[in-house]
């Protein structure tokens, strides 16, 4: 069963638009988490280990790289796979979000 969108028209673009204004935490990372990240093509991005952890048990992640979706279209494809058995909460769906329309968007 398909899930309508989690948010639609302007809550979609202040949330974005918020989290993408918002600074992103400093400090060390472990070393397996550096090496995730260097052989990761996701971009780079606050929430990069985010959308890997959630993303990447069901997908290769040029599966999700290689696609470029508005904010609609992502937020319904999140919906989706939340659906399907994604493990993510409210605000890590719209971080995920943020960054997928950041380094994903049309």
């Amino acid at each position: 069963m398909s899930r309508s969108p989690r948010r639609t028209g302007l809550q979609t673009v202040l949330g974005i638009t918020a989290l993408l204004g918002a600074s992103s935490s400093s400090g060390a990372q472990p070393a397996a988490s550096n090496a995730r990240q260097q052989l990761s093509p996701f971009s780079q991005g606050p929430d990069r280990e985010l959308v890997v952890r959630v993303c990447t048990p069901c997908h290769a992640p040029e599966q999700v790289t290689a696609k470029h979706h508005t904010a609609d279209e992502w937020d319904v494809i999140i919906g989706r796979m939340i659906d399907r058995g994604a493990q993510a909460n409210d605000a890590e769906q719209d971080r995920i979000l943020a960054h997928l329309v950041r380094f994903y968007g049309p």
